[in-house]
């Protein structure tokens, strides 16, 4: 426990400068919401949801490689520290200031009654600061797991340029195949219970990168952590396809 906490508190005294820079910026984006190039004029505050969210990707990247789960010739290596204490520091670290943080930001927005109308607007938008914390920690894990299989941030910025890229393709690939060859008198469909299904897919995506990630910093096996990676997205894509539908027509 002593070593879980004297990681800890090192890796919050190293990402404090830049987890405090990214605090103001995501307080003023959550007060001031904008949209990414709604305009035809590049101007800079268009770019703001990518500079909030892109250095909070960089800080994730951060906290995961100073001390990375790769490889056999680690600093952390050398001292009497197990997988599973650096496991539970980083993850509490990261739980910190990259889930809590921008939750606690967003409420302290809202409180100071600095939420603009695009936010009001949004049916739930008084338990969306309750709601946004497992969708927020399903997306910090899915990033560390790109972080624990990276050695640098460089490496890891490159990894999700071509995973996006490559959903992107994907996406792309799949609409178009179905406006092909769906005919434009088939019926529409409605997913049962979409809440549930959500839930499901979030506490399944949740459990399952939570495994992944403890693996890596346990048995350090690259391999087997893309494998895992795999087939918990096959698990997810089976979900998705065999979860019941109700005709709309």
């Amino acid at each position: 426990m002593n070593t879980i906490q004297t990681l800890l508190l090192r890796d919050l005294r190293r990402a404090w400068p830049l987890a405090g820079a990214w605090m103001i910026f995501a307080f003023v984006f959550f007060a001031y919401p904008t949209e990414v190039f709604r305009s035809k004029f590049f101007l800079f505050y268009e770019f703001f949801p990518i500079i909030v969210w892109g250095t909070w990707t960089v800080l994730l990247g951060f906290i995961v490689h100073d001390a990375l789960p790769s490889g056999s010739s680690e600093f952390w290596m050398t001292r009497p520290i197990s997988g599973r204490q650096l496991f539970a520091a980083k993850m509490i670290c990261i739980v910190i200031l990259c889930v809590c943080l921008p939750v606690l930001v967003m409420a302290a927005a809202k409180m100071l009654g600095l939420v603009l109308w695009q936010w009001l607007l949004d049916a739930e938008w008084h338990l969306s600061v309750l709601l946004i914390f497992p969708r927020l920690f399903m997306i910090a894990l899915s990033l560390m797991v790109v972080a624990s299989l990276t050695r640098n941030t460089l490496q890891y910025l490159l990894s999700l340029f071509f995973i996006g890229f490559g959903a992107i393709l994907l996406t792309a690939k799949y609409i178009t195949r179905i406006t092909r060859i769906t005919p434009y008198s088939e019926k529409h469909t409605a997913m049962q219970h979409p809440n549930l299904f959500e839930w499901t897919i979030v506490t399944m995506a949740l459990l399952g990168l939570l495994f992944i990630i403890y693996r890596q910093y346990t048995k350090r096996n690259r391999i087997a952590t893309l494998a895992s990676c795999v087939a918990l997205g096959i698990v997810l894509l089976g979900i998705w396809k065999m979860w019941p539908v109700i005709p709309l027509d």
